[in-house]
């Protein structure tokens, strides 16, 4: 509202007004003022605090991990023939590895065709990985042994992929073990089939049901594809063959040339055929441990810059930190201390403190490394290392796994006791006779692993000499449905020679895995031993650590909220029952200090609610601003009303001073003093 004020008085009500209002503004106003400043100021230094302990936190990441202390350097005196790598269960040594031939891969090829899209045949193609016996040349097709590892793929070609390059596309739309791809060769085009895996183990056998021609040998129509006992109508380019090498002089061999398990933890690609041994060696990765010590040293030093920059005191300039004496960082910076310099207790490595390794402090609080101290225990004491930084488990029974802990796990001895172990489904056939024939009343059925049903499946017909091949087929069959393969379930089928009857396995553990043969045809129960309609289904681990229940899944152990070993997760990987002795837990300095850490930067943690207290102060002083703001407004509303009424009266009286001083003027008498 606007209102001319001082018109009648001539006072300046304007100017009076805005001074009284500055004046009642004022003291509220510079006490906000000061206020606001103080809370940014301190919220801005818990921004500088806790950016800087986490960037201590990071550091501690790979100080705190087991596997950094268990990490293993690999060298080869000649990469161009053998690399290697090795894993944290290697053991430091070394080996003289020479190689005398080099895994392939089997590779067949079609006769020339002329055309890529003219219509070649129809039907099916059937494709399994095994063993063969073959020699090209004077060529002879002695036996098949099928691999059980490999799915049996069956592609049907029909009126839209009969040509050279719809077969092509069909063989690789199955994402199998194989691949496909036409070349010219100069005299017309040609189909290579390939395996994508070297060893003998992984050669192809290629069955053709022709139902164009109804040949299923010749070599016109969808027959020319075929390659096995019946027809070699295909061409072996490569034959498939394993690697041979000598390790230590121990001759093995192996169905590719990326080895591993020959040597625990160790993975070798053999590139080239040696003419002389090379020397492999394996060592313990010392620099890793060093760079993750360094690491945690310089965030800890930058910390303690920041601590002293924002809670510190200068006697020079006589003033401090405006953290100096909180509360909260004062508690922070104990805790790290004690923990950074103090014992470590709950453990029984042969190092308690890490100045015993040549972790010490100096006069300013910062820490400082001797490194040759710690190349000494590096070199001397590598597990104990572990034990004094990271989170360790050690399982006294060979059959327990330690695998992870939580926050809330106890440091201590816990015993673990098993009153069952965890079992997979699985259907016992009953006892069946050999040489067993397959044919078309006994070869089809349907199975279901855990709920899902795969297609028919389909056993290749013929006479089976043995439980082993009869077995190896089924595997094959059932791994290369395309129902299952698409959920990723797979099994594995053995035959007992004990109880002379096949046994189908699920590879997974526990009570939500099951098995069941759905369906069969008229005499596939009776031919193989194997009932329909009967559901198996796996159990689970059961048992205890340290003496409190635990949960379990599968052969995975889980230690129960609110018990000591809360988060403790282990794999039973035995049927034995009982005791099977004691975990070990550890919690080394590392592991104690992200833990810490990490409760501190938890967003309900101490520095989370100083924050937000803080955020709170400066919301009230806005909302103190707003009530300031209205309050004035209606202090200035009052003391222009005043003000306007003073003029008011003040300008009444000079008009009736101004009649009053007209009337005594005209008064008889009155002249004129001039």
């Amino acid at each position: 509202m606007v209102s001319a004020t001082g018109i009648g008085s001539g006072l300046d009500i304007e100017s009076i007004v805005t001074q009284l209002v500055a004046a009642e503004r004022a003291p509220t106003e510079n006490r906000l003022n000061t206020n606001e400043l103080e809370f940014s100021t301190e919220l801005s230094a818990f921004g500088q605090f806790k950016s800087s302990l986490s960037s201590l936190e990071s550091s501690l990441r790979n100080l705190a991990s087991g596997s950094t202390f268990r990490s293993r350097t690999a060298s080869s005196s000649n990469d161009d023939a053998i690399t290697v790598s090795a894993g944290t269960l290697a053991t430091p040594s070394s080996y003289q590895i020479g190689v005398s031939q080099l895994a392939q891969a089997h590779s067949l090829a079609t006769a020339n065709f002329s055309s890529l899209d003219d219509p070649i045949g129809e039907g099916t193609l059937t494709i399994r990985f095994g063993t063969t016996d073959y020699v090209a040349d004077p060529e002879s097709y002695n036996a098949f042994s099928i691999n059980p590892e490999a799915d049996t793929l069956s592609i049907a070609i029909d009126s839209t992929n009969n040509t050279l390059e719809g077969i092509r596309d069909a063989i690789n739309a199955e994402n199998g073990d194989v691949s496909a791809v036409i070349v010219n060769d100069g005299d017309g085009f040609r189909l290579l089939i390939n395996s994508a895996e070297e060893g003998a183990e992984n050669s192809l056998q290629i069955s053709v049901e022709d139902t164009g021609d109804l040949n299923n040998t010749d070599s016109s129509g969808l027959s020319a594809f075929s390659f096995d006992g019946n027809a070699t109508n295909l061409q072996q380019t490569i034959a498939a063959q394993d690697a041979n090498l000598t390790v230590n002089g121990l001759f093995i061999t192996s169905d590719s040339n990326s080895i591993t398990g020959v040597i625990e933890g160790v993975s070798l690609d053999l590139n080239e055929i040696t003419e002389n041994d090379v020397r492999v060696s394996i060592s313990r990765d010392s620099s890793g441990v060093s760079t993750a010590l360094n690491s945690f040293i310089s965030a800890y030093n930058s910390f303690r810059t920041t601590l002293e920059a924002v809670s510190g005191y200068d006697p020079e300039s006589g003033s401090g930190g405006i953290l100096q004496g909180d509360f909260t960082v004062r508690n922070i910076e104990d805790r790290l201390r004690s923990l950074t310099t103090g014992e470590l207790v709950g453990t029984e490595g042969v190092f308690s403190y890490i100045s015993e390794i040549g972790v010490t402090t100096d006069a300013q609080g910062n820490l400082t490394l001797d490194q040759a101290r710690l190349n000494e225990a590096l070199s001397e004491n590598p597990d104990a290392l572990e034990d004094l930084f990271a989170a360790v488990g050690r399982p006294a029974h060979t059959g327990v796994e330690y695998i992870s802990d939580s926050s809330d796990t106890q440091v201590g001895s816990y015993n673990i006791n098993i009153t069952q172990a965890a079992t997979r489904a699985e259907l016992l056939g009953a006892t069946i006779g050999f040489p067993l024939v397959i044919d078309d009343d006994n070869d089809n059925f349907v199975i279901a692993v855990n709920g899902e049903s795969s297609d028919t499946i389909s056993l290749t017909q013929g006479t089976y000499a043995s439980g082993a091949d009869l077995a190896a087929e089924l595997q094959s069959r059932i791994n290369g449905d395309d129902v299952l393969s698409e959920a990723n379930y797979r099994v594995a089928v053995e035959f007992n020679s004990a109880s002379g009857g096949l046994e189908i396995r699920t590879l997974e553990y526990g009570s939500e895995i099951s098995l069941e043969i759905v369906s069969g045809d008229t005499n596939f129960e009776s031919a193989l031993g194997l009932t329909t309609g009967i559901l198996s289904e796996g159990v689970d681990v059961i048992g205890t650590i340290g003496g409190q229940a635990a949960t379990g899944i599968g052969q995975s152990l889980i230690a129960d909220e609110g018990t000591d070993a809360d988060g403790i997760s282990l794999i039973i990987d035995t049927d034995e029952l009982g005791n099977l002795g004691d975990l070990v837990y550890s919690r080394g300095i590392a592991d104690q200090l992200r833990t810490l850490i990490g409760d501190y930067l938890d967003t309900d943690g101490l520095i989370d609610s100083r924050e937000d207290a803080l955020d709170d102060r400066l919301e009230e002083i806005e909302d103190q601003r707003e009530a300031l703001e209205f309050r004035l407004e209606q202090i200035e509303e009052r003391y222009r009303a005043q003000f306007n009424a003073l003029d008011t009266l003040l300008n009444s009286l000079n008009n009736t001073s101004s009649f009053l001083t007209q009337q005594l003027a005209n008064l008889p008498g009155a002249r004129d003093s001039s």
